[in-house]
């Protein structure tokens, strides 16, 4: 009885050991990996007539730096939305991807 508890502890011991190095890599500059972004806007039920805003970049910044989107689609080079036809849940997607 000693003799299997002992051999089920080395095979545990064992697993554990291969496993840990499973997934490890040794390379010193890893690869550089992106997330998705999606930024849109929305606004809440208003009693107005016009509400209307415009866009030309959104910025993403940290303290490494930043990363600029152009949204500007427009011939005066914004993004224009009536914020009114998008209320509640309705989205306008500035940035996708």
């Amino acid at each position: 009885m000693k003799n299997i508890k002992l051999t089920s502890l080395s095979i545990a011991i064992a697993t554990s050991i291969v496993l840990s190095g499973c997934g490890s890599d040794s390379d010193s500059s890893p690869e550089q990996e992106f997330g998705k972004f999606s930024l849109g806007v929305s606004d809440n039920p208003a009693d107005a007539n016009i509400v209307n805003v415009a866009f030309k970049q959104v910025v993403l910044k940290n303290s490494e730096g930043s990363v600029s989107f152009d949204v500007s689609v427009g011939e005066d080079g914004l993004q224009h939305v009536d914020l009114l036809s998008v209320q509640g849940q309705n989205v306008e997607t500035l940035v996708s991807g």
